[in-house]
């Protein structure tokens, strides 16, 4: 689902949403690291078809295999490539390495510590996050403002998409170095390198 506008978004996360009959919970979707699929790696920022690494290894068991070949089936078999630690694998979120890695990707987002997308005219969006699955949500560093926050400068025209805010104005075109007439107009002469 796409929303455009922060405030669409803001009474979606308060409110959630009705899937099928019963009221689900929404959340802001927040920017991850990326996580190689072939060396299951966040370091770099790499992916696939980028990678160094001359083998794959598998996402579960961190065995010298696709993940999709693996045969471990149970998650005390599981084994992490990031961490090196038995009982989750290496695309699990409660992986040690991958929440140092999204706390610090996440810190340089300025409005990612707040439940909902700030509004300046909406004081009740300047909630802070409390999630005990992310412990680093909500978290601030020290000498940062609370009582402010950050305001990102959301066009007023909603109609039109941030891609169609963002490109700019398209150039002119170039007119054709040589006249082209219709087919079969004998008035079309090819120069004479191309007979």
């Amino acid at each position: 689902m796409d929303l455009f506008r922060p405030c669409d978004a803001n009474r979606i996360i308060r409110e959630g949403l009705i899937i099928l009959g019963p009221r689900c919970p929404t959340r802001k979707l927040l920017p991850e690291p990326i996580r190689c699929i072939k060396c299951q790696s966040f370091e770099g920022s790499h992916f696939t078809k980028d990678c160094m690494k001359l083998t794959d290894t598998c996402g579960t068991c961190a065995g010298n295999h696709r993940t999709k070949n693996c045969e471990v089936s149970s998650s005390d078999q599981c084994f992490c490539a990031n961490c090196q630690e038995l009982g989750h694998a290496a695309w699990d979120r409660e992986c040690p390495v991958y929440i140092t890695k999204a706390k610090k990707y996440q810190s340089h987002i300025t409005d990612a510590r707040y439940r909902f997308y700030p509004e300046r005219e909406d004081p009740s969006t300047w909630e802070l996050e409390q999630d005990t699955d992310h412990p680093w949500m909500g978290a601030t560093q020290d000498g940062d403002r609370q009582d402010v926050p950050y305001q990102a400068d959301y066009p007023r025209d909603e109609r039109r998409t941030t891609r169609q805010r963002q490109r700019p104005p398209a150039a002119p075109r170039k007119p054709c170095p040589f006249p082209m007439d219709p087919p079969g107009n004998s008035q079309t002469k090819l120069p004479e390198t191309w007979n």
